[in-house]
């Protein structure tokens, strides 16, 4: 039997989820699922941020996966809801120098009410915002939460030699990279996808440490809404949407 790495979470590539491609859950009037399967809120923790517990979890495995430490420094790449869960996990984890690039002023607007460092890769130079963060060097890690060629080539492009790139975004086309870019630097791509039980626990921790903030990205709308709120996501508009059941 092949063992299976530290920190994966999955042992063949047959995967599923409750609320997605098995029985139960998403929009299903009843589930029964084991207690052990739960993970309690603690009070400080309103059902709100519980919504938001799975999608952040996702993020902080990505962190995980890393291999980031405190006091490192970071670029993240898209700043969707995973994007976004990425900065706050780097926060949580103690990487203070994170530098997030997003396309979208709406998204970046987000980031920068949050407290955070944002780049415009567009208009911007990318490469020079690298450099005066890190004072030249390039940063530890990347996560590529964008999901498209031109992201990935500029987070890889963005490391310091011997750095990481983390992939927990979905790419829906192929893209061309040149792979010498690892070779020469030392560098490597891990992907991440899902996250372990554990994870859940440490994103709740967090929260009730107060390292969350869902000011300014996530909205609470009506299930009536929910094909117009596709929409508004698909365009690189938002953060997080939370629809209203009952």
């Amino acid at each position: 039997m092949r063992r299976v790495p530290e920190g994966v979470p999955f042992s063949c590539h047959l995967m599923g989820s409750l609320g997605s491609n098995v029985s139960g859950g998403g929009l299903a009037e009843f589930v029964t699922l084991d207690a052990s399967k739960l993970h309690v809120l603690p009070e400080s923790v309103d059902l709100r941020m519980g919504a938001l517990v799975e999608p952040m979890a996702v993020a902080w495995h990505a962190v995980s996966r890393s291999g980031v430490e405190p006091g490192g420094t970071a670029l993240v790449v898209g700043a969707g809801p995973i994007g976004i869960g990425a900065w706050f996990a780097l926060k949580a984890r103690g990487v203070e120098k994170v530098l997030v690039s997003e396309p979208s002023a709406d998204r970046r607007a987000i980031i920068a009410g949050l407290g955070g460092s944002v780049v415009d890769p567009v208009n911007e130079d990318l490469a020079a915002a690298v450099a005066s963060l890190t004072d030249g060097d390039g940063v530890d890690v990347a996560v590529d939460a964008a999901g498209v060629g031109p992201a990935f080539t500029s987070a890889l492009s963005g490391l310091v030699p011997g750095g990481s790139l983390v992939v927990p975004a979905l790419h829906e086309q192929p893209m061309e990279f040149q792979p010498t870019q690892l070779m020469m630097a030392e560098t490597e791509i891990v992907g991440a996808v899902g996250y372990r039980p554990a994870e859940f626990d440490a994103v709740i921790a967090a929260m009730a440490d107060g390292f969350y903030d869902t000011t300014g990205w996530v909205q609470e709308l009506p299930l009536e809404g929910i094909v117009d709120a596709l929409h508004s996501l698909r365009s690189g508009v938002g953060g997080k949407i939370l629809m209203q059941v009952g």
